[in-house]
């Protein structure tokens, strides 16, 4: 089925209508975009801000993989978050997220979490790639 039919699931609403959620989504994250943020101090991540680890992956290649985990061992992954999609009437966020560990392997994911004032509560996950 479709991304939007696989959102209702993890929502815990058979009925719901997930489509303009997920398109939603879609538009959002058209165009690659950077934020003005930085990791917490003590996250178990960072953000490449000044492309340290991105300028390695620019080409695809393994190779390039294993020259940025040479050069940084600390390195296991590496993540983009899309920006999330909300239905504030349902109180629903979905956000997507890529997890890469190589040039080749990783996944893709949509997550669905519950917006109850301001606290979300992840409801579930929903694959959407693999290599």
């Amino acid at each position: 089925g479709s991304s939007a039919e696989t959102v209702r699931a993890p929502a815990g609403r058979p009925d719901y209508e997930a489509r303009p959620l997920v398109e939603s989504l879609l538009a959002r994250n058209r165009r690659p975009q950077g934020l003005d943020l930085e990791a917490p101090p003590g996250a178990p991540f960072l953000v490449d801000r000044d492309g340290t680890y991105t300028a390695f992956l620019a080409s695809g290649n393994e190779g390039d993989w294993k020259r940025m985990f040479m050069a940084h061992p600390e390195v296991k992954s590496v993540v983009h978050v899309g920006f999330p999609a909300y239905d504030r009437d349902a109180g629903l966020v979905l956000v997507y997220i890529q997890e890469m560990t190589q040039s080749a392997a990783g996944n893709g994911s949509l997550y669905v979490f519950r917006d109850d004032a301001g606290v979300l509560e992840k409801l579930g996950r929903i694959g959407v790639w693999s290599p």
